[in-house]
C-alpha cells in the first residue's frame, strides 16, 4: 500500500485531497469507511451562529443544540445529539424529517481564533471534500445527502454508519487484533484506496 500510494503521489494530473482523512474509518460493524474525526470530542451545548464584518467570517463557538432544525438544500434535519468535534468542524446524530431517516451531520466550526487566512482556507477544504465526496460511489465511502449553508458555515449531510474506530477498539479490548481481523481490515482499505487510484484523475488519500 506504501508502495502504491508513492507511486501515485508523484503523479501530477492527482487530486491531492488531505482532508479526505475527515471521512473515512474502517468500521467494525457495517464493515466501511466512514464519517470520523480521529479525535476526542467534549460535548457542549448553545446554538452556533456564524456572521461576516468586514471580510471576515466571526464564529460563534457554541454547538448545535438536541432538537434544532436545520433546514437544508433537500430537506429537514432535526439535530439528536453530538457525535464529535474536531479542530475544523463538528459532527452530530441528526433525523432527516421527511422519512425519520438518521444520518450525520457535518459542519464546519473553525476555533474562534484561527487567522482570517486559515479560516477561508479550511472553508475551502470542507466545500472540496463534500463536493468531492459526493460524487463517489462506493460501498467503503459514505453517501453524501445533502450540501449546503447554515448560519454562515458550511455543512454536509452524509451517511450514519456506527461503529468504532480501531483505536477505540484496541484499547476496548487491551490486546491486538486478531490477524484474521487485521486482514479484513486490510483488505477494505485495499479496495477503497484501489477505487479513488482508478479514477481519472486519480484521487490520494494522503493521511492512512
Amino acid at each position: 500500500l506504501c508502495a502504491s500510494i508513492a507511486h501515485q503521489a508523484a503523479l501530477r494530473s492527482a487530486t491531492n485531497i488531505s482532508n479526505l482523512s475527515h471521512s473515512l474509518r474502517v468500521v467494525m460493524v457495517q464493515s466501511k469507511l466512514c464519517k470520523g474525526l480521529g479525535e476526542r470530542y467534549l460535548p457542549a451545548a448553545g446554538v452556533g451562529c456564524g456572521l461576516r464584518r468586514g471580510g471576515i467570517m466571526i464564529v460563534m463557538t457554541e454547538l448545535l443544540t438536541p432538537e434544532t432544525i436545520i433546514r437544508g438544500a433537500r430537506g429537514e434535519y432535526k439535530i439528536l445529539g453530538l457525535i464529535g468535534r474536531g479542530g475544523m468542524g463538528a459532527v452530530y446524530r441528526a433525523q432527516r424529517l421527511a422519512d425519520g431517516t438518521i444520518w450525520a451531520l457535518k459542519e464546519m466550526r473553525p476555533q474562534q481564533d484561527a487567522p482570517p487566512t486559515e479560516a477561508e482556507e479550511n472553508r475551502r477544504l470542507f466545500e472540496q471534500e463534500a463536493a468531492l465526496l459526493e460524487q463517489l460511489r462506493h460501498p467503503n465511502l459514505p453517501v453524501v445527502a445533502d450540501r449546503f449553508e447554515y448560519q454562515g458555515r458550511p455543512v454536509m449531510v452524509m451517511e450514519f454508519v456506527p461503529g468504532q474506530t480501531l483505536e477505540d477498539r484496541i484499547r476496548e479490548t487491551n490486546a491486538t487484533l486478531l490477524e484474521q481481523q487485521v486482514l479484513g481490515y486490510g483488505i477494505q482499505v485495499a479496495r477503497v484506496l484501489h477505487y479513488l487510484h482508478s479514477l481519472t484523475p486519480p484521487i490520494i488519500y494522503r493521511d492512512l
